[in-house]
This record gives structure tokens, sequence and C-alpha cells, in this order.
């Protein structure tokens, strides 16, 4: 029976090759987010396929002779190689093909047990619920119904959600804290709906009286339910967003810079000196000192979030590096801040390990590397 080394390793080299299919992929994905050495050993393998040594060889054997001469070839040369650099340890790597001219390259590295992943993270907290009276719940733990007095809270599907008899719900404010690398969802007492991005917190009551009111800091994505007699407002660190009905985009990571993205319907960004009315597909950007401005934005972008993609177009490295550590949970450093104003276009998946997609950046001249739990960039 193939064993987790071997599958690797065969996964590994039809994924350079090309010529994977999509369920070995989803095998190769899974394998490597939930086993440390399985990762180690894709990113070895990966690592040495893109190495000098690889490069030469293939131009070496890039020659028509017989695929049976090449395999020895590529055998005895990597087999060569791999005794010089890796002397002292007892098991040495060794290949068994290449992907030239139809053939995969296979290299084999011995498992190294109880190793810390390079995709180095910070301890993630769970999704806490802090209740009126200040009662804290771990939703991350608690799953399905969670009776609060007359008030019951449904926990399930990444979703929470409550009903309340008139008039019995508990009084006061509850906070919902999204940690680093998560996401999810509240249905408020209106039927408004809520999702929130990594490193968020929203602030609201279980049940509504005369207005519709919420606090938001971080990002937020909210559908609100019509209700022309209840306008909804949410609370930003510098602004006040009101509505009627509608969808859009809330984003206060950035100090003193508050963002409303408008998918549908119509807001209005109010501070106190100025406010603003935006139509579907304009964001209006509020910072601190110099006011609002409107300007389009890119649905694709802005948005994509709610996908867990973190998507960016012609934008900093500074500026992505705002972002891992709130998705990831990596500590970043800018060694060099030349390499800062770098500029990226591409994605990040929030569900896939970080350190297998860092490859963008390299590929774009930047040198990156672990120092103990902190990423640096050189």
């Amino acid at each position: 029976m193939e064993d987790t080394r071997e599958k690797i390793v065969r996964l590994t080299c039809l994924q350079i090759s090309d010529m994977i299919s999509r369920e070995e992929e989803e095998e190769l994905n899974a394998l490597i987010a939930e086993d440390p050495d399985a990762l180690e050993h894709w990113e070895a393998i990966r690592k040495y396929h893109e190495s000098p040594a690889v490069a030469q060889i293939y131009r070496d054997v890039e020659s028509s002779a017989p695929l049976d001469t090449i395999w020895e070839s590529l055998e005895r040369r990597f087999k060569e190689r791999f005794r010089q650099e890796r002397r002292r340890r007892i098991m040495y790597v060794t290949a068994m093909a290449a992907a030239v001219v139809g053939a995969l390259l296979f290299i084999s590295l011995p498992f190294k047990k109880n190793l810390v992943t390079t995709d180095k993270r910070l301890q993630i907290a769970g999704i806490e619920l802090q209740l009126p009276d200040g009662k804290k719940i771990d939703l991350s733990k608690t799953e399905g119904q969670v009776p609060i007095g007359a008030t019951t809270l449904r926990n399930a599907n990444n979703i929470l959600s409550y009903n309340t008899t008139s008039g019995s719900a508990p009084a006061g404010l509850a906070v919902l804290k999204v940690p680093v690398g998560k996401d999810y969802k509240l249905q408020l007492a209106d039927g408004s709906e809520v999702w929130l991005n990594s490193s968020t917190t929203v602030t609201f009551p279980f049940s509504f009286g005369n207005s519709r009111e919420i606090t938001i800091s971080g990002e937020a994505y909210i559908k609100v339910a019509p209700d022309p007699n209840k306008p909804f407002l949410v609370k930003l660190p510098g602004s006040t967003v009101q509505v009627l009905g509608t969808e859009f985009n809330i984003n206060t990571y950035d100090n003193g810079l508050d963002k409303v993205a408008l998918v549908k319907g119509s807001v209005k960004l109010q501070t106190p000196g100025q406010s603003l009315v935006i139509q579907p597909g304009y964001q209006a950007v509020y910072t601190k000192g110099k006011g609002i401005q409107a300007a389009p934005f890119e649905d694709d972008l802005t948005l994509s979030w709610r996908r867990g993609i973190y998507a960016f177009y012609d934008i900093s490295l500074e500026e992505i590096c705002q972002v891992l550590p709130r998705w990831f949970g990596v500590q970043v450093v800018m060694d060099n801040q030349r390499v800062a104003g770098k500029r990226f276009a591409g994605e990040l998946d929030r569900n896939k390990p970080l350190s297998k997609q860092l490859k963008l950046f390299s590929d774009g001249g930047v040198t990156y590397y672990y120092e103990g739990e902190v990423l640096h960039f050189k």
C-alpha cells in the first residue's frame, strides 16, 4: 500500500508536471494542510525542483535520448548531488524520474517527526461572544443551541442567530469578536445579516428599539433588512453609515480611514462636519483630517474576502504585509525597505497554507525567510 511519503512524492510530481487531476490536487492539498511533515516534504520537493541543479540537469537531458537513458542519467546525477549535500543524514534523497519529455520528477525525502510547519502562525483565538452581563462564550467550541435566559442562541455552520420573546431579550449590548484567520456571520434580530472578516468586532443589541444601531471595527459585509420606520445605523471609528435597506461593505482596518463600498441601495456616510450619499458601485472613503471622498470600486477586489480570497492588483508589498497577520496569524518584518514598494497582483487563499503561496513574491524578486515565528522579507 502506498504510504504518505510515496503519495506526496507522486502527487507533487504530477502537480509539477501539470498532469494532476482535480481530485488528486484536492487530495494533495488536504495532506499538506493537515500534516506538517507532509507540508515540509512537499516544500522540499518543490524547492529542489526549482533549484539551479535541476535546471542544469534538464538542459543536459533535453536531447532526444531514449527515455531509459534519461531516467538512468537523472537518477545517477540526483543521487550523487544529494550524497554530497546531505552526508550527515542517515537517509538521503533519491530521484526516480524527471518532468522532461513526458517523464516525471520523483524526489523522496525522509520524513522528520515533531517538526513545526514552516507556515508559522501565532496562536489563534476562538470566535468570542461577550454577553451584556459580561459572560463570554467561545463559539469556536460551542455548537448548537445555547440558552441565555429567554433568548436562545444558535451557533451552527459558522453562523450565529437567535430568537427572543418580545420584551425578554437581555438588555444592553453584546460584543462579537472574530479573531485572526477566521470569518463569521451574524444574523441580527431584525433579519439583517452581517458577514465579519478576520480581526473584526461588532457590537449589537439582541433586540432593537425605535432605531437599529450596531458598531463595527474591522471589515464586514452587511445586508440590511428593509424597514423605513427604523433607520439602520452603523457606527464606525470616525463616521456613521445610515441606510434604509441595502447591501454594502465596511472596512475600518486602517487607523483614521473608514471605507464604505455600496453594492445595492443607497447609503449616507456622515461625519461631524460632512455627509455624502453614494450610489451602487461607488465607495465613500473618510480620511481623518481630510473629509469624505467618493470613488468607484472593483467588486472582484473589494469583496473577494467573502470567498476566503484576498485579491489584489498593483499594490505594494507593504500594503500586503498589513493583511498577512490578520489572515494567516503570522508576524511580518520588512528587513529591506527598498522592497516594501514593489507592487504585486494576485490572490492569497485564507484556507491554504501561507508558505504554499509565498512563491508569488519570490517570483517578483523578493526574498523571504522564517526566523522562529516571524516571516521576513528582504
